[in-house]
């Protein structure tokens, strides 16, 4: 029913079923049917045809402005959930993959993560470079047992993949981290 209901909110918001479809990437006639399925299963007209343009009836326009709202929300759920389940998998590939314990948390972006910082919520361990005056950072030291935790960085590549550009782009990357 949901699909449905984003097919009909299209049409209104349109005004035509075949920007409608065009929008949603489906036939004129698919998207037709869609909504008369969903007439049926509510069990009344939401749009009075004539010939090739429509309007809404009464219950049409309560319907379309009701739906608006239940859409949405569902959209932004579907969304969180699909941010939550990245940031698992990240998390998980960090444990495993990386080592790093899972107390870390994991920002969507930098901006984030400085405003977390600023907001004493968090350290962001920061490498190389200068910092800038305006920057609201404090810079932290990773150390183990009084010792600065240095990190190796390392690039493989399957022998058969070998090609002219491997070697020049290992030599690229070895000489940003040899600074």
């Amino acid at each position: 029913m949901l699909k449905q209901l984003k097919y009909f909110q299209s049409v209104v918001r349109f005004g035509s079923v075949s920007a409608a479809a065009e929008e949603n990437f489906i036939s004129q006639s698919a998207i037709s049917q869609q909504v008369q399925s969903l007439e049926r299963e509510l069990g009344f007209a939401l749009l009075v045809r004539k010939n090739r343009s429509f309007s809404l009836t009464p219950a049409g326009e309560y319907f379309y402005r009701k739906s608006l709202l239940p859409t949405a929300d569902c959209d932004r759920m579907c969304a969180k959930a699909a941010k939550i389940a990245k940031r698992e998998a990240e998390q998980e590939f960090s444990r495993i993959v990386l080592g790093f314990p899972s107390e870390f948390l994991y920002v969507e972006n930098l901006e984030v993560a400085r405003l977390l910082v600023a907001g004493g919520r968090g350290f962001l361990p920061l490498e190389g470079g200068e910092r800038q005056a305006a920057e609201p950072l404090a810079r932290v030291p990773l150390v183990r047992n009084g010792e600065p935790i240095l990190r190796t960085y390392c690039a493989f590549w399957k022998k058969e993949n070998v090609n002219p550009y491997v070697p020049e782009f290992a030599r690229l990357l070895k000489g940003q981290f040899d600074t």
